[in-house]
């Protein structure tokens, strides 16, 4: 089973099913009256390990920083298919969130406009910030969380100005509300010369990522090409089914809301790198993040 999350809404699919369901949509805007959502990007696993966590971007009151969404919304979303997603906390301040993780019970999220990485202590409650540089502007376009042992993994994508980046943290740089720069507690490798990367999955015993605008899947210890879907490749998820991938059309940021733009997502076999299956999600927009189990 896996779910997807898109610019439009989140979807459930089995491998059996042969379309994949809207679970969760995003919510408009009305005139004046409402500023609507900007859609659904990073997913983790909830602590509890019966449910998922969703980012919302959202507008919520927080002054503009350099990006049009200023604020999160975190909804849940059980495994259990019918269990209705709720929203269960809202997070201020955090400017166009990318991709999630979760290490026990704290959520970390990439603040992408603001550089840096945001931690929610889901039980106690308290909200706190790792800087990744001096700068508090979208610099490295931080976009990818893998949470593998005591690290946590960040993806930079650069915004295409250079090379791809991963920095690799220890978790114990998180736990901490003492102000602090991820650059001096971590050490960054440099992706080879990929660019508009996202995507950190662990795969048979080494991580994959998604070189988007080329349409490629890479592995990480060799720079290898693994996979060619084409368009826009982004979201990783594996379970025993087999490799999950998303993929878009190739649009403009200002298109990829359009409720005639239709992701896909292709299941690949683990052993040969077969296309097992596709599936299409009419009215999706662009995909951003897949989790299964």
């Amino acid at each position: 089973m896996v779910l997807i999350t898109t610019s439009n809404g989140v979807f459930r699919l089995a491998a059996e099913d042969p379309v994949p369901s809207l679970v969760l949509r995003r919510q408009p805007g009305f005139l004046f009256l409402r500023k609507g959502a900007g859609g659904f990007f990073g997913i983790a696993a909830h602590p509890a390990g019966d449910s998922y966590l969703a980012a919302s971007r959202e507008k919520l009151g927080t002054p503009r920083h350099d990006k049009p969404w200023t604020d999160v919304r975190l909804y849940r979303i059980w495994k259990e298919a019918d269990r209705p997603p709720v929203p269960v906390r809202d997070l201020k301040d955090v400017h166009d969130v990318h991709q999630i993780a979760t290490a026990g019970a704290l959520v970390i999220l990439t603040d992408t406009g603001k550089n840096r990485l945001v931690v929610h202590d889901l039980e106690g409650g308290h909200t706190w910030s790792v800087n990744v540089g001096p700068a508090r502007s979208d610099i490295n376009h931080l976009n990818a969380l893998c949470v593998e042992g005591d690290h946590l993994l960040v993806g930079l994508n650069n915004r295409g100005d250079k090379p791809a980046e991963i920095l690799d943290l220890p978790l114990s740089a998180l736990r901490t509300e003492e102000p602090r720069d991820a650059l001096e507690q971590g050490r960054l490798e440099v992706l080879g010369q990929q660019l508009h990367t996202h995507d950190i999955e662990q795969v048979q015993g080494d991580h994959f990522y998604c070189a988007s605008h080329d349409g490629r899947v890479h592995r990480r210890s060799t720079g290898a090409v693994v996979l060619s879907p084409g368009g826009w490749v982004r979201g990783l998820a594996v379970n025993a089914g087999g490799l999950w991938v998303g993929a878009s059309p190739l649009a403009e940021r200002s298109q990829r809301h359009r409720e005639d733009l239709d992701g896909q997502v292709h299941l690949y076999d683990l052993e040969t790198w077969a296309l097992k299956q596709s599936w299409q999600l009419t009215g999706a927009g662009q995909v951003n993040d897949i989790v299964a189990w």
